[in-house]
């Protein structure tokens, strides 16, 4: 005996309103459309009024015054403690980020360069392993955070001591803090400039790497210039010095810090899986 629909009276096929169905479904379409763009543009609304936010404003304006006018903004006064702080930690999140994706797109043309080889000795035999890169992002960036904002910390104590107590330059602790910042906002963006052209020219990276570091003496030394109390005879003495002890300071920082997770936490590794024996060999580093 056939049945039929309870709303529009139709025959029922399969226990189905062919009619109905169809409206449902398409029904159900256009509330998934509606919905989709409903949240698109709570996206485009929340991204909208992210970027008129005063303090995305305040550090668009601090980036672009490291680039025009450092100088300026280092001697400007509107820049609190906790902004620069805030402009330290953003600085060394960008560079961790930076560092993440160059290391993993180098590390990845190595591993394919290396199945490569393998194939080719192989012969194109498919018993070649695969190389599959597994690191631990999230830890590698607070890694690399930390240690950035220790070597900024420790270029202030050491502007401050040569400086400040060498140089006979009376500034303010806060003030030393400020310079230090737009100074680490320059080299933030020589740094990030240098890795991107790192994919065009190795020269032109090095060159923009350097760049940065002696637009960051050039405008410290202008900055020590414009205040009276500054010893200008030694502060000709003591800005090389200072230079090459923040340099090595530096990197024993970091030697130290590399040195310490490479010997306390080994969970990052290269996983290698050769089709030959099915199995999986995982070289820790």
């Amino acid at each position: 005996m056939a049945k039929f629909c309870n709303k529009c009276g139709k025959e029922l096929v399969n226990g189905k309103c062919p009619e109905c169905t169809n409206n449902e479904e398409e029904i159900k379409e256009e509330e998934v459309a509606e919905e989709a763009a409903i949240n698109m543009e709570d996206v485009k609304n929340t991204v909208k009024n992210l970027k008129d936010s005063p303090v995305v404003q305040k550090i668009i304006g601090f980036y672009k015054g490291a680039v025009v006018s450092p100088i300026k903004l280092a001697k400007s006064e509107d820049n609190t403690s906790k902004f620069n702080w805030l402009m330290c930690l953003l600085n060394s999140v960008v560079i961790g980020i930076i560092t993440i994706i160059f290391c993993n797109i180098g590390l990845s043309k190595i591993m394919g360069s290396l199945q490569g080889l393998e194939r080719t000795l192989l012969g194109g035999y498919a018993n070649s392993s695969n190389y599959d890169l597994n690191l631990p992002y999230f830890k590698i960036l607070v890694f690399i955070v930390a240690m950035s904002i220790i070597s900024n910390i420790i270029i202030f104590i050491l502007e401050k001591i040569f400086f400040g107590t060498f140089g006979r330059n009376k500034a303010k602790m806060s003030k030393y803090f400020a310079v230090q910042t737009v100074l680490y906002t320059i080299f933030t963006l020589a740094f990030v400039a240098s890795v991107i052209s790192s994919f065009i020219s190795l020269k032109v990276c090095f060159i923009i790497f350097i760049l940065g570091l002696v637009m960051d003496v050039v405008v410290l030394v202008q900055l020590l210039l414009s205040k009276k109390s500054t010893n200008k005879n030694v502060l000709a003495i003591i800005t090389p010095i200072y230079v090459v002890i923040s340099i090595i300071a530096v990197i024993f920082v970091w030697i130290i810090g590399l040195s310490t997770i490479m010997y306390g936490y080994n969970s990052s590794s290269v996983t290698i899986m050769n089709s030959s024996t099915s199995g999986y060999n995982n070289f820790n580093w």
